[in-house]
């Protein structure tokens, strides 16, 4: 065992695994083992340094070997060989380079449980300095669906969540899974009977060969080095069993942070069937990939259950229109740039689309005759006015039609074909001079 005057180092992640400081304590025996006092923050954290007991006095003064405090909340080095590295799983030096991992099944779009967790993953590693890897956990081909991956990467791009090394895929990663059982099998794991290799009541690897989803990524997050593991609370069963998964292939797990879930309106675990439950719904229904994005970052990294709140993203899926550019709303929307007035209102990119739909191709209307006057005020107006309109000079013409008794709803049926809508001011301003005074006439009888 080390000296008890040996000098250690702890690297101490301040928080939620921020990356460490290098602080200085000298190894006290304690109860006839060696081990160290860290200082965090005042409070002295005593923990054993077993991954040290067979270094011997010899392997100091060179390495650098990783054990988790008490708490798992920071991260102790002490000075030893590099022998013994493979035995703690993670290699550090002066500082840590934050490895965070994203490992979605390609099932389909992402369920909003899935994208918090990808928005959690990719903030922490930002403000850390560190590496988002994506990887594709696809090891049962039963729960792959065709496109589910091609899904999951257009989900993330409306979301805006960037990665830096990947999409690595589990079913190309054969020898990396064949290597961590054989170490597997020299630590404790055996085959059994149908030809599966089993640890502790956990299938490693099923009769054909395979690794199962427990094997598969404990030895991915090794292999890639994984610092931490952030996830959804359901995974929580998860972590003995991988720990002792870890520690058969002769490491550690990575430090494993578990978030709280997204629940529905029924107040139970969000089910992809659910209204709302997925990218793909909030896409559909129109809600800007920016408003779900914001929806989730405020959310943060949640320490309890929340229960989807759809009324919030749709106050910021309003929020996200209002902050568009022209450009980028008609575009949006599929309409001409002289709409992006109109569209202003909106209040989902759906109802943006609708609302280009009513001006650049209205269901033509026939109006009583009670809406002449109206229909024959609005075209002395409207030709005494420039071919193309501003503001003013648009809602000057709604102003004044209003002013001598004219029906506005009569010119929006006649303008749109359709009684609700945008500002009526915004219809008329989108509209070429022509244009506006050939629906006018067309939508009442000729005497």
């Amino acid at each position: 065992m080390a000296h008890p005057q040996a000098r250690m180092a702890a690297l101490v992640g301040v928080g939620r695994g921020a990356a460490p400081v290098l602080l200085q304590e000298e190894a006290q025996a304690f109860s006839g083992r060696s081990e160290v006092a860290a200082r965090v923050h005042g409070p002295d954290h005593r923990v054993g340094l077993d991954p040290l007991v067979e270094a011997g006095d010899e392997a100091l003064e060179e390495g650098v070997a990783a054990e988790r405090l008490v708490g798992r909340d920071h991260l102790l080095a002490g000075v030893a060989h590099p022998s013994i590295l493979p035995a703690v799983g993670v290699r550090y030096g002066q500082g840590v380079t934050i490895r965070v991992r994203f490992a979605p099944s390609p099932t389909g779009s992402l369920h909003l449980g899935n994208a918090l967790s990808a928005v959690v993953n990719r903030t922490y590693a930002d403000e850390h300095g560190g590496v988002l890897v994506l990887r594709i956990d696809d090891t049962d081909p039963t729960r792959s669906l065709a496109g589910g991956e091609e899904a999951i990467l257009a989900d993330l791009a409306w979301l805006g969540i960037g990665w830096d090394e990947g999409p690595l895929r589990q079913s190309r990663r054969g020898a990396v899974y064949a290597a961590a059982l054989e170490r597997a099998l020299g630590n404790g794991a055996v085959h059994d009977d149908d030809g599966s290799i089993r640890l502790a009541g956990t299938t490693l690897a099923r009769a054909d060969g395979t690794a199962t989803y427990q094997l598969a990524t404990v030895a991915d997050d090794l292999d890639l080095g994984i610092t931490h593991i952030i996830r959804g609370s359901d995974h929580r069963p998860n972590e003995d069993v991988q720990q002792w998964i870890a520690r058969a292939l002769g490491g550690e797990l990575p430090e494993v942070i578990h978030h709280g879930l997204l629940l529905g309106e029924d107040g139970k675990k969000l089910s992809k069937r659910a209204a709302h439950a997925s990218v793909a719904d909030l896409r559909e229904e129109g809600i800007p990939g920016a408003a779900a994005r914001a929806y989730l970052d405020e959310l943060g990294l949640p320490r309890h259950d929340v229960q989807l709140d759809p009324a919030r993203i749709q106050r910021l899926a309003i929020d996200s229109i209002a902050a568009m550019s022209d450009a980028d709303l008609v575009a949006a929307a599929g309409a001409p740039i002289e709409l992006a007035r109109a569209l202003r209102g909106a209040r989902t990119l759906v109802e943006a689309g609708e609302i280009a739909q009513q001006i650049t191709a209205p269901v033509a209307v026939v109006l009583t005759e009670e809406a002449r006057p109206t229909m024959e005020r609005f075209v002395e107006l409207r030709e005494g006015a420039p071919e193309s309109l501003d503001e003013a000079g648009a809602r000057a013409i709604v102003r004044e039609l209003k002013a001598v008794g004219g029906s506005l709803k009569q010119l929006r049926l006649a303008l749109t074909g359709a009684e609700r809508g945008p500002e009526l001011w915004t219809v008329v301003a989108a509209l070429p001079r022509d244009e506006a005074l050939r629906r006018a006439a067309a939508a009442i009888t000729p005497r």
